[in-house]
């Protein structure tokens, strides 16, 4: 992908907590918190075993998806590694591809591993494309937020950048305010969030119609 739209990070360059993703087609990416020691937590649709022998889970997660520990050899399965930036400049926001950035700020990197691992052990609910997706997770292991109207959460900047995009090819025209309609979009997103311990997540989800 060109660097316009994404970043590129040398994997000896790599922090424990960094939230990483791999570009698994021209329009999707998948997401995942690296652990350290070459090894990342992430959320996946389906079948575990397409990410290799070592893909493990302390929960059945059967055909539906669910959280699970791997190598990053079999995170990234031969495609390049890039890293999501948080507390991005507006600017650099803007004219970033959506799902690569976040103008929010990470907790420290012990904290976003514990919320990995928990959600490891005690699972994350159904794997949803469009609103429980691995942006979703490693967005809230970062974060800690979850929508306090809609219960989602973290978040996904690739669903909301490609719907954002769809409705802009109706019109030329509307190409130029895309940049920052997503700023605004961003700010709204984390003016409506709350911070929630993962210990209290599926409480607090379930009491907002999301059930994890």
């Amino acid at each position: 992908m060109p660097n316009l739209w994404s970043n590129k990070i040398k994997i000896e360059d790599l922090k424990p907590g960094d939230h990483i993703y791999t570009w698994s087609s021209l329009v999707y990416s998948h997401h995942g918190i690296y652990i350290g020691n070459r090894h990342v937590i992430h959320y996946v649709r389906g079948n575990a075993s397409k990410f290799g022998s070592s893909a493990s889970s302390s929960h059945n997660i059967g055909n539906t998806g669910g959280v699970i520990w791997t190598t990053l050899d079999e995170f990234l399965d031969g495609r390049k590694l890039y890293l999501f930036v948080y507390d991005a400049d507006n600017d650099f926001f803007k004219w970033k591809r959506g799902g690569t950035c976040t103008i929010d700020r990470s907790d420290p990197p012990d904290v976003v591993i514990h919320r990995a691992k928990y959600l490891f052990k005690h699972g994350n609910g159904v794997y949803d494309l469009t609103c429980n997706n691995c942006e979703n997770f490693a967005v809230y292991c970062k974060t800690g937020r979850v929508n306090r109207e809609t219960g989602e959460i973290g978040y996904s900047g690739q669903v909301a950048s490609n719907v954002i995009g769809a409705s802009a090819v109706m019109s030329v025209f509307m190409l130029p305010g895309i940049a920052f309609f997503r700023l605004d979009d961003e700010r709204d997103r984390i003016r409506k969030s709350d911070k929630v311990p993962v210990e209290e997540l599926a409480g607090y989800c379930g009491k907002r119609g999301r059930i994890l």
